[in-house]
């Protein structure tokens, strides 16, 4: 129990930082996700049409 509550301290302290690598793991995998699907989507659109 301890060793549980040095834990969760730890990821209290940490939680900042914790945001900021998810924050880095958003942009790195969502954002380029995001502009690949619009990027395919275009030609597509201007095919079509």
């Amino acid at each position: 129990m301890l060793y549980l509550r040095f834990c969760l301290e730890e990821f209290e302290r940490n939680r900042l930082g914790l945001w900021l690598v998810g924050g880095w793991l958003w942009l790195l995998f969502v954002v380029p996700q995001a502009f690949l699907r619009v990027f395919i989507s275009v030609p597509l659109l201007r095919d079509s049409s």
